[in-house]
């Protein structure tokens, strides 16, 4: 089981807002533990822009008007600034701002001029110069920052001692998983399913050809690898949908999981374990069944960063509505294909004044 965090906007008088301005606090809150249900992870007069949690669901970084905070979840007195020049991440809401490389040793943070990485056991920085990006990840390894652009366009950076060197450009993916710890998968626009070995010259490889258009690979715990697909005979589905499928090890046979396309758009990102996917689009967050692409909207309205990290024991029996059964049902309420989920509309981006947010 896991636990989910987010943040979002509330002036002085707790009211809520779907827009972070001069004046307004950003909280991180985390669902999903104890009888609590939501509890605030941020101090309540600290002004958050972005967040991420370590891969251990230790620690918590995160951004505010100084600078870059880090922090233990469970001890918020043990807050340090480590980075006041942390700047502010360009866009927000499209992908990861933030996020902790696996092993904890580093974090990557977007900025106006591309990222900054703090390595935190030996206190040092590193700078990446390619603006807008609006999404961070990295390999298994740690060896490999992943950097994503508008119109699908991703760049793979390489770690040369403590700087970071260019290692391969992909001009076209919706999304981007990783195979091994050098191997990444990725899905083109006009089709096909590929490998890339950034051990062997960046040499390419097909997985399946581009009969189909591939979306959103994901590796599950099984070490099947999971991705949506359109055939191009499929004329009776629309664009932009897509039916789970999975490929197993070894085996070049397409294993069919969902049981209907499901409509691909919405800003999707994968949540842990290959079992759900997240919708987040302008403040709202849905979970969504990929099998299925049934779902519902979670109780918020105007979340600006979302993470996802290990679910702790209780520390007391909660309530039915406040358990985390109760926020992430094993099993989704059948909802009508045409149900509206609120807030899921058109793709939207957030671009975050820094003169404004410093006034």
């Amino acid at each position: 089981m896991v636990v989910f965090f987010f943040f979002q906007a509330k002036d002085g008088y707790g009211n809520v807002f779907g827009l972070v301005g001069p004046g307004i606090v950003g909280i991180v809150q985390r669902y999903g533990r104890g009888a609590a249900g939501v509890e605030a992870v941020t101090p309540p007069d600290e002004f958050v822009i972005d967040f991420a949690v370590s891969q251990d669901g230790r620690q918590i970084s995160y951004r505010t008007e100084a600078g870059l905070i880090i922090a233990d979840l469970d001890a918020p007195e043990t807050a340090r600034q480590v980075d006041t020049m942390a700047g502010y991440p360009p866009l927000r809401g499209r992908g990861f701002t933030m996020a902790w490389s696996p092993q904890g040793d580093a974090i990557a943070y977007t900025t106006a001029d591309g990222v900054r990485v703090y390595y935190t056991i030996i206190g040092a920085f590193a700078t990446i110069t390619q603006p807008n990006l609006q999404g961070l990840s990295w390999s298994p390894d740690g060896m490999y920052l992943v950097g994503e652009a508008g119109s699908n366009i991703w760049w793979i950076y390489r770690r040369d001692g403590s700087q970071f060197a260019l290692q391969a450009a992909i001009p076209s993916s919706y999304g981007l998983e990783w195979v091994t710890n050098r191997v990444p998968v990725f899905a083109p626009h006009d089709g096909g399913l590929l490998t890339m070995n950034l051990a062997a010259a960046n040499a390419q490889a097909a997985l399946l050809d581009n009969a189909a258009v591939y979306r959103y690979p994901t590796l599950a715990p099984d070490g099947r690898l999971y991705f949506f697909r359109r055939l191009a005979s499929e004329e009776e589905t629309p664009e932009g949908y897509g039916t789970l499928v999975a490929l197993s090890p070894g085996t070049p046979q397409v294993e069919v999981l969902g049981q209907t396309p499901i409509d691909l758009g919405g800003n999707l990102r994968w949540g842990p374990g290959a079992g759900v996917m997240v919708a987040f689009e302008g403040g709202v967050l849905a979970l969504f069944d990929p099998r299925t692409g049934q779902g519902f909207p979670l109780p918020v309205t105007n979340a600006v960063a979302y993470a996802w990290g290990p679910y702790p024991p209780p520390d007391s029996a909660a309530p039915p509505d406040v358990t985390a059964e109760a926020i992430f049902p094993e099993t989704f309420p059948t909802l009508d294909p045409a149900t509206q989920i609120p807030g899921i509309g058109p793709a939207t981006e957030e671009t975050l004044d820094a003169q404004q947010t410093q006034t």
